[in-house]
């Protein structure tokens, strides 16, 4: 038996070795004379023996493949990764949490009812039915009437907690309203409360709050609250206050707006991006940086890029970060699902450090405070400006694959605090056959809407920001 799997690894038998063989074999046995032209009966049945070992030999071939990470694709390398822990991101949807739906009380907004972003035609569905109720505010604006003298109470009732001022005579409306104010502020609702003039603005975007008041206290504005997905998988940018735009109309249903920015979704992990990841979180110890950022890529659904800062020095340093604390920077991913993954791996007596905050479960049941960032997108504008090279085809979706090849590129390439490199976008652009001269021009706005001002620029991105591409972002024309 032959040795086919040497150190220099798989030597696989080509069509010729194997029709070479089976010559020598019909030779041997009826002689050197024998006709084996390829056109005559012998000839013809060797081409199909030969075919079929060389289909057998390829087949060998894709085995002993499929156990190379560099190699293997689709179901092949998921079992390779799998082996040390490490899954393939499923695709996920944009979540928008706390979104404020304003409107008449007692109006009913049935789950599935649609909203969208001004000039965006992808749309997110409202996850539960939402009433509009006193019981179920999250915002409201209310005005003081102007008081009729000394010795009349304004009340206010907040989570069943009474607020009452009683005016004094020299009260107007505005004086009232700071008083009820200051008492909200000093009392027991966990909310925030501001005020214009004679109208407060009460607020808790995360949960609803119950409210009632006195006859002498106008209700201008309610909001309740809403959980809202995308109706597509893959990544939507969502900043806060742009998911603003009713789709399903209902009645006494007015506006929606969310108060905070959305979870991006994202594609499902493509191999390339998938060999990265492994390679990228192979040996990283316990308790490290690179541990840290395996957890959340490894046991986090949904993530697509995080960043690790860390200060080992007794004095703030540059970047904000407290003494003897580190701060992950993530783009997508649940909450608490990344609580969990960082206080798993934290090391012990070092601090969490981020804008947000999530409460998990020890191992003895006792509740830990865990802090991370999240990443703000610099939303990338492109325009690809290009000729053709007469030696190549360029496809008749010659554009549309160039947006698609600059968008998947970045996605494996512009992790979180990486600058945009504008050069680095030919790579990509090339990729494409039957392209010749290319003339990049880009720019970076702070919302999905914003208006470009393309120039022949880099892009720098800070340290908790992440470059966000998308094909509605990206123009292909012609060179002028």
């Amino acid at each position: 038996m032959g040795t086919f799997v040497t150190s220099d690894g798989f030597i696989k038998k080509s069509y010729e070795d194997h029709k070479a063989y089976y010559e020598g074999i019909f030779q041997e046995i009826f002689g050197e004379s024998i006709d084996l032209d390829p056109t005559g009966p012998i000839g013809q049945m060797i081409a199909q023996f030969a075919i079929r070992d060389a289909n057998l030999w390829d087949g060998a071939e894709e085995i002993y493949n499929s156990r190379n990470p560099n190699n293997a694709t689709g179901i092949s390398l998921d079992n390779i990764c799998a082996e040390t822990g490490v899954i393939r991101q499923a695709e996920g949807k944009t979540f928008v949490s706390n979104v404020y739906l304003y409107g008449d009380l007692a109006t009913t907004i049935p789950a599935a009812s649609l909203a969208r972003q001004t000039g965006n035609d992808v749309n997110f569905e409202l996850l539960d039915e939402v009433v509009i109720s006193l019981n179920t505010a999250r915002l409201v604006d209310i005005t003081c009437d102007t008081p009729g003298g000394a010795g009349e109470d304004f009340t206010i009732v907040l989570d069943a907690v009474t607020y009452t001022h009683t005016s004094l005579v020299t009260d107007d409306e505005n004086d009232v309203a700071e008083a009820l104010k200051v008492l909200i502020e000093a009392g027991a609702f966990t909310g925030t409360v501001s005020r214009t003039d004679a109208t407060l603005t009460i607020l808790r975007p995360s949960s609803d709050f119950t409210i009632t008041y006195s006859v002498n206290i106008n209700l201008d504005l309610i909001a309740a609250g809403g959980d809202f997905e995308c109706v597509v998988t893959g990544p939507n940018a969502v900043p806060a206050e742009t998911l603003d735009t009713i789709v399903t109309p209902v009645t006494g249903w007015d506006s929606v707006s969310n108060s905070a920015t959305g979870i991006s979704g994202r594609l499902t992990e493509t191999d390339s991006e998938l060999r990265i990841r492994r390679s990228a979180t192979q040996l990283t110890g316990n308790a490290t940086e690179e541990a840290l950022r395996a957890a959340i890529l490894n046991n986090v659904d949904g993530v697509s890029s995080v960043a690790i800062l860390s200060n080992r020095t007794d004095v703030t340093d540059g970047d904000g970060l407290p003494p003897h604390s580190f701060e992950l920077v993530i783009v997508g991913g649940d909450d608490s699902d990344i609580g969990n993954s960082i206080w798993e791996t934290q090391p012990a007596g070092i601090a969490s450090y981020g804008l947000e905050s999530v409460v998990v479960k020890d191992s003895q049941g006792n509740d830990q405070t865990v802090n991370f960032s999240r990443s703000t997108a610099k939303y990338i504008w492109v325009k690809v400006q290009r000729d053709f090279y007469d030696e190549e085809v360029y496809p008749d979706d010659g554009d549309n694959q160039i947006k698609e090849a600059i968008v998947e590129w970045a996605l494996e390439n512009q992790t979180v605090s990486k600058d945009v490199i504008r050069q680095r976008l030919n790579i990509p652009v090339y990729s494409v056959p039957g392209v010749g001269n290319v003339v990049l021009l880009i720019d970076a706005t702070a919302t999905p809407l914003g208006t470009p001002s393309y120039a022949e620029q880099d892009i720098d991105i800070a340290i908790r920001e992440y470059a966000a591409f998308d094909i509605a972002r990206i123009i292909v024309e012609a060179i002028p």
